[in-house]
Formats: structure tokens, C-alpha cells, sequence
């Protein structure tokens, strides 16, 4: 079976339609026909920075937005919507990228007082 191969120029159009099932560098180059380091190395070349951390600011801003439309949204349902697989991912998502909770990640979301000032 040969997998129709999509231009990696065009990879930013394909995040944007599948973020909230490609949640590795991996899955994004198979949803291009590509492995893993094919598609990092040729994203670098045609975008100038790294698929990992594109991806990362990516899903960010996908639960940023997520949040912004249902500030009541719950963890689980916030985390879903934003493609990963359960609150505890999302939870070490933001820990690991971005040095925060998801308290934190809710009031910075939602433009809310930080509650010690």
C-alpha cells in the first residue's frame, strides 16, 4: 500500500485541521506520510524551528481557547477537546512546558486576579 505523501510546506495546514488528534511529532508526519525524523528534519529546513515546539505552543493555544469559549469547561472535558487523553496529561503538559498548574492555567487564560496580590 503506498501512502500518498502531502508537501511538509503544507504542514501547518494540517495541524490546524487534525490538532486535537496529533498529539506527538510522530503522528503529525504520518498524518503527512512521513516518519518521525523525515518530517523534523524537513520541518526545520522549510520553517526554521523545531515540530516539537510549534506543536507545543499549538496545543497551548488550542486549550487557551477551549477555556476562553467554556471558562466552566471541566479538566477532563478541556483536556479532551484538546486531544489529550485524559486531565493528568494535560496536568503534566503544562508542568513539563510551561511550569504551571492548571489552576494557574486557568486564571492566566481567563485574565482572572492572581489570588496572593
Amino acid at each position: 500500500m503506498k501512502i500518498n505523501k502531502i508537501p511538509v510546506e503544507q504542514a501547518l495546514d494540517v495541524l490546524d485541521a487534525h490538532i486535537a488528534s496529533i498529539g506527538t511529532v510522530t503522528e503529525w508526519g504520518w498524518h503527512l506520510g512521513y516518519s518521525r525524523s523525515y518530517f523534523s528534519i524537513r520541518f526545520r529546513e522549510v520553517f526554521g524551528r523545531e515540530a516539537v515546539r510549534l506543536l507545543i505552543q499549538a496545543k497551548f493555544e488550542l486549550a487557551q481557547q477551549i477555556l476562553q469559549k467554556s471558562p466552566d469547561i471541566s479538566s477532563k472535558d478541556l483536556a479532551q477537546s484538546a486531544g489529550f487523553s485524559n486531565s493528568r496529561a494535560l496536568r503534566r503538559f503544562l508542568r513539563n512546558n510551561y511550569h504551571m498548574n492548571l489552576t494557574q492555567f486557568r486564571e492566566m487564560s481567563l485574565g482572572l486576579p492572581d489570588p496572593i496580590e
